[in-house]
């Protein structure tokens, strides 16, 4: 039995040296700062752009709803952010989609829905020698809902997004503003 037990602690401090072994002595363990993403920093210095909502589908139309009251509500959270919303096609702009489904079968409405956001920006592409129009931050989410409930559901996920891609426009900004004033972080 004593020697079991010599044997367990001489693995487990075998262990522990290995551990230590791994760590560069010369070099401090801080914690990283996390890494930001290139979709996030493509965002940096955006101040004004575009917003459209693709027109909804037959049957959200068929209970009252339209994409024009999204594309307002969009429009006015980005402003009350500081953000220009302008029109014109050699801008930046978001893309908002919302999609909806059901199943007749059902005996309820009940419809899954999806909101996709896109931040699409015109980038110069050498090899091609032509600038094109590309998806550089992308989001989705769901959801399901009642018909009854459809559009408030669909109100309080436009905010949310909206509201979280404010928060990506200025995390984008406070990292480049990081960046610059300390060049050696990169």
């Amino acid at each position: 039995m004593h020697h079991k037990c010599v044997m367990a602690m001489a693995v487990i401090a075998a262990g522990i040296l290995a551990a230590l072994a791994t760590d560069s002595p010369a070099e401090p363990m801080l914690p990283r700062k996390p890494a930001t993403g290139d979709d996030v920093i493509s965002l940096a210095g955006i101040q004004q752009f575009g917003v459209t909502v693709a027109p909804f589908q037959p049957f959200l139309r068929e209970i009252g709803m339209s994409a024009e009251p999204v594309r307002r509500r969009c429009i006015d959270l980005l402003e009350e952010a500081g953000y220009q919303v302008v029109k014109g096609n050699d801008q930046p702009y978001l893309s908002v989609a919302v999609r909806a489904s059901t199943n007749p079968k059902l005996d309820i409405a009940i419809h899954a829905y999806s909101l996709e956001t896109k931040f699409l920006q015109p980038i110069e592409l050498d090899r091609l020698a032509r600038t094109l129009e590309v998806p550089t931050y992308a989001t989705s989410a769901y959801g399901i809902s009642e018909t009854k409930n459809l559009s408030a559901h669909l109100g309080m996920l436009v905010d949310a997004r909206i509201k979280a891609f404010i928060q990506v426009l200025q995390q984008a900004e406070d990292f480049v503003n990081a960046e610059e004033a300390d060049p050696h972080a990169r």
